[in-house]
């Protein structure tokens, strides 16, 4: 045990109680187990950040909102069941992604707009019928963009309190324990700054984008489907490959990663499914969504319903779709969702290879909604 706890000393995990009726005799494991529940009970309110995002400080009121990155009373109504939502954002132990359900007016909502952006900012696509206008999925495109930064910038404040927390836990742990996790906790630090760095780059262009009324600063591609599905995503991702295999994000570059957006949602008896990128980007993701494009219905969905589960934690399920794939199928699905951890399974996830294209999951997303 690094730095000795003495046995009538109070106990570093913060119970108030001495180290030998608390911690003395529990395993590392447990000790680690532990100072994670605490963190996850302590944490996530202390992690919300209050502030609004639109580049017009100027103008912004006073009121700080919880904003909805998918409309609540056109999309999520419609999509929830009792007033609830499955949702696939989610953690465990702070790394793997899980499935939960949540009230309708709580799904997808972040501090990031004060009550007057918010509503002026996207009244074209809250207040008009959707017919896919520039304006509306570039507005589409910029809320996204604008959940996604917060949901990193909030992710680097847990990250800190965690490391606050571990630090006030440190010496219940063996020395090489603690090295270990240092180190891991380094790397994952990183990598969080650099997203944050990366998505504040990004958004500074959509920003003037924004405010000169831009909207042609971005291209998409709008697909159709005839019915209403069970399901909606707001995703930004950066995938490290196209449907062939083509590079297009390296994990070990330091340079600004390249995001592409994928919004798909249930309106008025027909599903958008709509994809859009920065036009200086065309070279990537022009080409990418063009061999989407090429596929058939069919292999369109098996390729969303293979890497959705994976790529994006935006994704809202309905409770009545979720409950139809039984219990087997969902633990499956959770499962899948977190692949991505496993090492080297990029590839193997994102390139659309016949068995992705022609070999169904054992769930379907695209289920026409029951009338």
């Amino acid at each position: 045990m690094s730095n000795k706890i003495g046995r009538n000393e109070l106990c570093p995990c913060g119970s108030g109680l001495k180290y030998k009726k608390c911690c003395i005799d529990k395993s590392q494991d447990q000790l680690f187990e532990e100072m994670i529940e605490r963190s996850q009970h302590s944490i996530k309110k202390r992690s919300i950040i209050k502030h609004c995002l639109h580049p017009d400080k100027e103008h912004c009121s006073n009121d700080i909102i919880k904003a909805h990155a998918i409309q609540n009373n056109k999309i999520l109504k419609s999509i929830s069941d009792n007033g609830h939502v499955v949702t696939v954002d989610e953690t465990k132990n702070f790394i793997f992604q899980d499935v939960g359900v949540k009230g309708r007016k709580l799904a997808t909502t972040f501090s990031g707009f004060c009550g007057y952006h918010d509503k002026t900012t996207f009244q074209e696509i809250e207040d008009k019928p959707f017919i896919g206008t520039s304006k509306q999925v570039f507005l589409l495109t910029y809320r996204t963009l604008a959940w996604h930064c917060q949901k990193k910038i909030e992710q680097n404040q847990r990250d800190k309190l965690i490391a606050e927390e571990f630090e006030r836990s440190r010496r219940l742990f063996r020395e090489d324990i603690l090295q270990e996790t240092t180190q891991a906790r380094t790397e994952f630090s990183q990598a969080l700054q650099q997203g944050v760095s990366d998505n504040n780059a990004e958004k500074a262009i959509f920003d003037n984008a924004l405010l000169d009324e831009n909207y042609e600063i971005i291209n998409s591609v709008v697909w159709k489907l005839p019915y209403e599905v069970e399901f909606a995503v707001s995703m930004m991702n950066e995938p490290y490959f196209d449907l062939k295999g083509n590079s297009i994000n390296k994990l070990e570059l330091k340079s600004q990663w390249k995001s592409i957006y994928l919004n798909i949602f249930p309106y008025d008896g027909e599903t958008f499914v709509i994809w859009s990128w920065r036009k200086a980007l065309d070279h990537w993701y022009g080409e990418m969504v063009n061999q989407f494009m090429k596929l058939g219905e069919f292999e369109r969905k098996n390729y969303l319903n293979a890497v959705l589960p994976i790529w994006s934690d935006s994704l809202i399920i309905s409770p009545r779709l979720w409950r139809s794939w039984g219990e087997e199928v969902q633990n499956g699905f959770k499962f899948y969702a977190n692949m991505s951890l496993l090492p080297d399974m990029e590839k193997v996830i994102e390139v659309a290879d016949s068995e992705i294209l022609n070999n169904p999951k054992p769930w379907n997303l695209f289920v026409p909604k029951a009338v």
